[in-house]
């Protein structure tokens, strides 16, 4: 996932969360108006006005992560390393014909191995790079 789906999917959260909190805040204090007795009601105002304190955060928190919070994203987590096209690259491959593998002998009697370690052989192959010279037409070199 890239960091500015993730910003995107921090922003639509907070913004989800800022409007649950001042509903719920609203509401309770919208409930103390018809409650009758004081602690009770005063209880009520408490709490929707810790709603909306709530609510009132959160979407600080929603714009501040709106603004900046790609690049800090992308501090925090480092971006994939991706090909760049266009670089010459050297690519290694190996045959089977040049491994030096043990032929099977039609005997019955098993053979006593001898520790043979057998490792391919790389063939370079070559592979051609655009390099644009400085007037910006581009030549075609071999490497």
């Amino acid at each position: 996932m890239s960091t500015g789906a993730l910003v995107i999917l921090l922003v639509a959260l907070l913004a989800a969360g800022t409007l649950l909190a001042a509903r719920i805040g609203i509401r309770s204090i919208q409930r103390a108006r018809k409650v009758v007795f004081y602690r009770t009601r005063r209880a009520y105002m408490l709490a929707g006005w810790q709603w909306l304190v709530l609510a009132l955060v959160l979407f600080s928190s929603t714009v501040a992560s709106a603004l900046f919070g790609e690049p800090i994203a992308q501090q925090l987590i480092p971006a994939a390393p991706s090909a760049i096209i266009g670089l010459p690259t050297e690519t290694f491959t190996s045959s089977l014909a040049d491994l030096d593998l043990p032929t099977a002998s039609p005997t019955t009697a098993p053979t006593e191995m001898t520790n043979q370690v057998f490792s391919p052989t790389a063939t370079k192959t070559r592979s051609t790079s655009i390099i644009l010279s400085p007037q910006g037409t581009p030549s075609s070199t071999p490497t």
